[in-house]
């Protein structure tokens, strides 16, 4: 590795060495390209100015041709200079005369105002002689009417008193109809009163008999308070029977509630048995899973700084590579200008020599032929400038390749540790894989975390259920003893209670056969229905008397009022009293004022309609005057000032006439839209005359700039020398071939020194990385040793077979139970504790313990039906485990396919008396086997027989 890194030092050395030379060689191709850039250019200078110097004398031609049409138009406007003046002339005069337009515009309006008043004032006085004429008519209808209406209130007087008096004789009439047509229906019913009461007073027997049997009834009631006693006794000893039995029936309910209750929770305190070392289980997965989640969420803060470092290091890279290019162009340029400088230091000297002052070089005293410096030659101060820039650029660049190299150091830290965690977390994923799924990769840790959550709170739960059920059965079992006694004390009492209402029966039908009626209820509701039809028949015979008392008093004090009526009838109607038709005429009589009445009643309402219409005449005759009076009034007032309106007219009119004829336009409108074309046309006149002169003296300043220039252009043509630009043009491209080649090499040699070096910085790096690399193998070598059970001299066990040893004595414990039955006690497995070599892997290797002889040796010298003994007691003890372990998993059905057939009598037996306990946990044991003897100890079967033709049938037989 030093040998390396010395040989690139030297290579290194060499490539700075011909960079210096090559550098010194492109200074002096970039000078002499230059002189021939600089003929070149001069050449084409001249070219440019003898074709600028054709172009200006065309142009000289073209603008004396346009400085004597400029002339010509010049002298045109001013031809036209008079003509200007007059337009002045006359919009002077027409501006003069606007305000006179005003004051016509004024006397228009104002004659316009007045002959719209006028107007208004002709339209008033229409209305106003409009009005006149209505209300004069008005006026007359009025005086009219007041004239037809005078005797309304005399006839209306008549007319009322005459409706009174009709009105009158027509009720005088109506109640002797009336009255009459009472009596005719009063006489019937009095007649009928009379024959009811006769009738119920021949009812007497019947009321006899029916106090006779109040009579019998009321002596037989107090024996009927006996018979109640009794029946009251018995619904009281009913209703406790029925109430024994109901309680009886829901003690029994609760009793076998209660058993079934006691029973299911012993069941369910057995299944939760392994609840605590299930929540224990659940505890330490949720201990790890979040110490696994916190080692995600740890691994992507790691990938975010790896990120952020990585992208720092990327613009470090970035900004040392154009620092590079920037120093490497700043020192080309510092050589460029040193080796300018050290090219020129003979014209510097020669500055400084004077006449009979010795040379510094060969101490001359005469210079006739001095070195000349170039004009390019640039000053120690530039050259000083170039190397200070240069010497800052190039710190510039060592300090951010020190940067890049802090930084890439800190990279390659970060991917250390991210490979590191990747390693423990996730050791078959990439970094990239991480970044773009490691998000993903936490959210599915973070819902398995949520669900042991679950877990561990439903275990929590069947804990704190199994700790109820604890408490609570005992306090159940006391309750269920507590319960049977009251129930055989209540058998008792409901026995007791049967034969005392057995007894109350019999009493009860005794006395009920020496009664009328079955109970005291019903003989006091006969007794009261005869009682309430006896006071019926009494009342009913009281009333009819009433009634017919009462209608015979009415009937004559009735007969007396309509023969007093029938009096004043025949005194009005002049009628004898034993007139047979005396009751049809006063009905004839009736009718006929009776009709008149609703025709003397509308006349009477015309007469009052007429009286009100003659008080509001009044009352409208005054007013009506006094609007004739006002209207009239107001006509005069409107002629006065209609008259003077139409001489006021007549006077602004003509003054508008006269004013009017004094101006040239009909108004202040068209007199501006005149001046406004005369300033146009004189003012377009007038730039015109200006444009012309100034196109004229623009032109003849032009003409003179353009002599000007020629006499410069022809001068500077003649001054610059006239070469062969194809002759140049060839020295060029031969020099640019030249120092493309040279540039080349130069690159060449950069890239050379900048690999060279990149190769010497990482070769220096990776000898360090290695070291530490050959110091970490060396500790993981070993650590994967010991996982891996490689360890030289010692046992070989992994780490994985190391975490199921525990499990493996765990399920060989119980499945020593199943064997130690199974084989009669004889054998017992055991895991073997030591290799047998420290070669092969080991640690889940088995022996068999025999306690008949006291000797251990291998599972392997087992017999066939030892071992499938052996067999079936481990399947059994993992399954065991299994439901032990795996809170809420319970394996209810297991098979067990052929190995029967290597047992003998005995161990058939004692196999079949395993699996038979196993079916006492509601577990289903399937056995498939062709063993004919296991057909008999099989309770429910399914019978397989193949078919000739092919397939099979299957029977099930119970």
């Amino acid at each position: 590795m030093l040998d390396v890194i010395a040989l690139l030092e030297q290579l290194l050395e060499q490539d700075r060495s011909q960079l210096e030379t090559l550098n010194g060689t492109l200074s002096i191709l970039d000078e002499k390209q230059n002189d021939v850039r600089r003929r070149l250019e001069q050449w084409e200078e001249r070219q440019k100015i003898f074709k600028q110097l054709k172009q200006n004398e065309q142009l000289l031609q073209q603008h004396q041709l346009l400085q004597k049409e400029a002339a010509d138009r010049l002298k045109e406007a001013q031809d036209r200079e008079p003509e200007r003046l007059q337009l002045e002339e006359k919009a002077t005069l027409l501006r003069a005369d606007l305000p006179r337009y005003d004051e016509l515009e004024q006397k228009r309006n104002l004659l316009r105002e007045q002959i719209r008043r006028l107007e208004q004032l002709n339209a008033e006085q229409e209305q106003h002689c409009r009005q006149f004429e209505q209300a004069k008519q008005t006026l007359d209808c009025l005086k009219t009417e007041q004239t037809e209406l005078s005797p309304v209130g005399e006839l209306l007087e008549r007319k009322s008193n005459e409706q009174k008096e009709l009105r009158s004789n027509c009720d005088l009439l109506y109640a002797f109809l009336n009255q009459y047509n009472h009596l005719k229906t009063l006489y019937p019913d009095k007649e009928k009163a009379k024959q009811t009461w006769e009738t119920l007073e021949a009812q007497k027997p019947e009321r006899d008999r029916l106090t006779q049997e109040i009579t019998l009834l009321e002596a037989e009631l107090p024996h009927y308070k006996e018979l109640s006693e009794l029946q009251k006794q018995f619904a009281e000893k009913e209703q406790e029977l029925t109430r024994f039995q109901n309680v009886g029936a829901e003690k029994k309910a609760l009793f076998r509630r209660l058993e079934t209750q006691i029973r299911n929770e012993k069941q369910e305190k057995e299944r939760l048995l392994t609840a605590a070392a299930e929540r224990e289980k659940l505890a330490a997965q949720k201990a790890v899973q979040n110490t696994r989640i916190h080692s995600m969420q740890a691994l992507s803060k790691e990938l975010s700084h790896y990120d952020t470092l990585a992208a720092a290091l990327k613009k470090l890279q970035t900004s040392y590579l154009s620092a590079s290019e920037t120093a490497a162009c700043a020192d080309k340029i510092y050589q460029q200008k040193h080796q300018a400088f050290l090219d020129e230091q003979a014209g510097i000297l020669a500055e400084t020599l004077k006449e009979d002052m010795p040379c510094p070089v060969c101490g001359s005293l005469t210079h006739p032929h001095p070195a000349c410096k170039s004009a390019q030659a640039p000053t120690k101060a530039d050259v000083e400038e170039a190397r200070a820039y240069a010497a800052e650029t190039n710190t510039a660049m060592q300090s951010l390749s020190e940067q890049c190299a802090s930084h890439k150091a800190q990279v390659d830290s970060a991917e250390a540790a991210i490979q590191r965690s990747l390693s423990e977390l996730l050791p078959e994923e990439t970094i990239e894989s991480a970044r773009t799924h490691l998000s993903v990769w936490i959210s599915e840790e973070t819902e398995r975390l949520s669900k042991l959550d679950a877990r561990l709170a439903d275990e929590e739960q069947r804990f704190q259920r199994f700790r109820q059920l604890e408490q609570c059965l005992p306090e159940r079992e006391e309750q269920f003893d507590r319960l049977r006694a009251e129930l055989t004390e209540l058998e008792q009492r409901t026995a007791s209670a049967k034969t005392e209402l057995s007894a109350l029966s019999g009493q009860i039908q005794k006395q009920q056969n020496a009664l009328s009626f079955a109970s005291e209820s019903i003989a006091a509701k006969e007794l009261r229905q005869k009682q309430q039809t006896l006071q019926q028949q009494q009342a009913g015979l009281q009333q009819a008397e009433c009634a017919y008392r009462e209608l015979e008093q009415t009937f004559t004090e009735e007969r007396a009022a309509w023969e007093r009526t029938k009096e004043q009838v025949q005194t009005l109607l002049n009628l004898a009293s034993d007139d047979p038709s005396f009751n049809s005429k006063t009905y004839r009589f009736y009718n006929d004022w009776n009709e008149k009445l609703p025709a003397l009643q509308t006349e009477l309402d015309q007469l009052k309609e007429k009286q009100r219409r003659r008080q509001d005449v009044d009352r409208l005759l005054p007013k009506a005057e006094e609007t004739v009076q006002t209207v009239q009034n107001i006509l005069t007032g409107l002629d006065n000032r209609i008259a003077a309106s139409k001489a006021a007219n007549a006077a602004l009119e003509e003054q508008t006439q006269n004013l009017s004829q004094t101006l040239s336009f009909e108004n202040k409108t068209d007199a501006l839209l005149k001046l406004t074309q005369l300033e146009e046309q004189c003012s377009v006149m007038k730039k015109k005359l200006e444009q012309a002169q100034n196109e004229e003296n623009e032109q003849a300043k032009t003409i003179v700039r353009l002599h000007s220039i020629l006499e410069q252009q022809k001068t500077q043509y003649e001054q610059l020398p006239e070469i062969d630009p194809e002759s140049e043009n060839e020295k060029l491209r031969a020099l640019h071939s030249q120092k493309s080649e040279t540039e080349t090499q130069r690159d060449q040699a950069n890239v050379r020194i900048s690999t060279n070096h990149t190769i010497l910085e990482n070769i220096s790096r990776k000898s360090k990385q290695l070291i530490d690399l050959e110091e970490n193998y060396t500790w993981v070598k070993a650590l994967s040793n010991t996982a891996n059970g490689s360890l030289t001299g010692k046992e070989k066990i992994m780490l994985e077979t190391y975490i199921q040893m525990t499990f493996f004595d765990k399920i060989i414990a119980r499945a020593n139970t199943r064997l130690m039955v199974m084989s009669d006690g004889q054998y017992e497995l055991k895991r073997r504790r030591e290799a047998g070599n420290n070669k092969t892997q080991s640690g889940l290797d088995l022996n068999v313990i025999d306690h008949y002889n006291g000797t251990e040796r291998s599972v392997r010298t087992l017999s066939g039906g030892e071992s499938f003994k052996a067999s079936l007691s481990l399947a059994l003890g993992l399954s065991d485990e299994i439901q032990s372990s795996a809170g809420g998993i319970r394996l209810d059905t297991m098979f067990v396919d052929e190995g029967f057939g290597s047992l003998d009598e005995e161990s058939l037996e004692q196999a079949m008396k395993a699996l038979s306990n196993l079916t006492d946990g509601n577990r289903l044991i399937g056995i498939i086997s062709h063993v004919g003897e296991l057909k008999t100890r099989i309770e429910k079967q399914i019978l397989v027989t193949k078919e000739k033709s092919g397939g099979s049938r299957a029977e099930i037989s119970a």
